[in-house]
Formats: structure tokens, C-alpha cells, sequence
């Protein structure tokens, strides 16, 4: 992770690959605030509603995932 924090990516994309990244790691709870913190920075993006309506769904998450999809 420390090596795309390089500054040269806008702030949601980096969010975005770091909750990729806790996401394969197992970091479910982390990806979701990355996730979430892209949203904020860029709401236009649909990628991190995308990767955060998929972390729900594999956590079983129904009720949160149906807001994402």
C-alpha cells in the first residue's frame, strides 16, 4: 500500500485500489472505509459503489449491499 501512495493519482483512486487491496488481504471492515472515503471524494465514480455493494454481498450483507446496487 505504501507504494501507491506516490501523490501522483487523484485522492478517490488511490482509495480505490487500497480498499482493493485490504479487500484481498481480508480486510473487509478497512476496504469498506476506503471504499467509502472514494465515494465521498468522487461520488460520479460508480467503481468503489461497485466494489462496496461486492465486499457487502460477500459479508452477507443484503441490507447494506442493496444500497450500493
Amino acid at each position: 500500500l505504501a507504494k501507491l501512495d506516490s501523490g501522483a493519482l487523484p485522492k478517490a483512486q488511490w482509495l480505490l485500489w487500497k480498499g482493493d487491496a485490504q479487500r484481498v488481504k481480508g480486510d473487509a471492515e478497512g476496504a469498506v472505509r476506503s471504499y467509502r472515503s472514494a465515494v465521498e471524494l468522487d461520488p460520479s465514480d460508480p467503481r468503489p459503489y461497485i466494489a462496496l455493494a461486492t465486499v457487502y454481498r460477500r459479508e452477507l450483507k443484503a441490507v447494506e449491499q442493496a444500497k450500493y446496487w
